[in-house]
């Protein structure tokens, strides 16, 4: 049985290649976004609301590839949002939460605009 090893130089190409192919991709959909989508999609409506759906649709693509976290701050005593992909230290303490968490999610939901999940 062979075993390959995966040098430093391997892994960093391959990563290259994916990272390239991805920008690309994203490069590609926003150019199309702003440009043929409007026209394509929505013909009759106004030029500028056309282009602005067109980039929410493209801001969905995005952010469905990141992972959000939204936490209380006891500093600021507000909600904050936190990219999980960016987050280098963590520190978990032992303090509850200043109200109960069903209401601080449903407190957010409201300041957000984020429409309760689907009882189905």
């Amino acid at each position: 049985m062979q075993t390959t090893s995966n040098s430093p130089f391997r892994v960093l190409f391959a990563s290259l290649i994916g990272t390239t192919i991805e920008f690309f991709d994203f490069y590609i959909y926003a150019t199309a976004a702003v440009l043929v989508f409007p026209k394509l999609f929505f013909p009759a409506g106004d030029a500028t609301i056309a282009a602005l759906q067109s980039l929410a649709t493209f801001a969905l693509a995005f952010f469905d590839r990141v992972r959000v976290m939204v936490a209380w701050c006891e500093l600021r005593q507000g909600y904050r949002h936190f990219r999980t992909d960016r987050i280098s230290n963590l520190r978990v303490d032992e303090l509850g939460y200043p109200r109960r968490r069903q209401v601080m999610l449903k407190e957010w939901r409201a300041i957000e605009g984020v429409p309760p999940p689907d009882k189905n």
